[in-house]
């Protein structure tokens, strides 16, 4: 058997010399900030509705229309508006605490009924455990897109 020469470097500082890794967790890291500082960060009020322009274009497809001398930046929807008029940047922002909070939900929900189930399988022993890893067994082999559609 040969080993390779990165077989005793930490795994830690595997990760940290790896560019995918860093570039994962910048997006990652912007995403979560992106859902913290939603309030300072997005131009408007995600809900306001404005029924005089509904399915407005972003700015960049509407000539003339980028900057504004009354305002002194920039005029109009950036991402455009959807059928209510409600600005599509700002509900963008905000839609990233929501779907922050309900992917911690999943992974915190999923963490204690596994452990839970697991607990109780090494507790209980025998049957039990047989049972319930015949279950897991049978959970895991199904593909994630069945289960998704099911």
């Amino acid at each position: 058997m040969s080993s390779s020469p990165d077989r005793h470097v930490p795994l830690l500082a595997r990760l940290l010399r790896n560019a995918r890794v860093w570039f994962g967790t910048t997006i990652c890291t912007l995403l979560v900030l992106t859902a913290l500082f939603a309030p300072w960060i997005s131009p408007m009020d995600p809900l306001e509705q404005d029924l005089l322009s509904p399915l407005e274009k972003p700015i960049w497809l509407q000539p003339g229309q980028i900057t504004s001398a009354e305002t002194g930046g920039l005029s109009g929807h950036f991402l455009g508006t959807d059928n209510l008029g409600r600005d599509v940047l700002s509900r963008l922002v905000y839609g990233a605490r929501t779907a922050l909070i309900v992917a911690l939900a999943a992974a915190l929900g999923s963490a204690l009924v596994g452990t839970a189930i697991g607990a109780w399988a090494g507790w209980a022993g025998g049957r039990v455990d047989a049972w319930i890893s015949r279950l897991m067994d049978v959970w895991m082999s199904f593909p994630p897109v069945l289960l998704a559609v099911v």
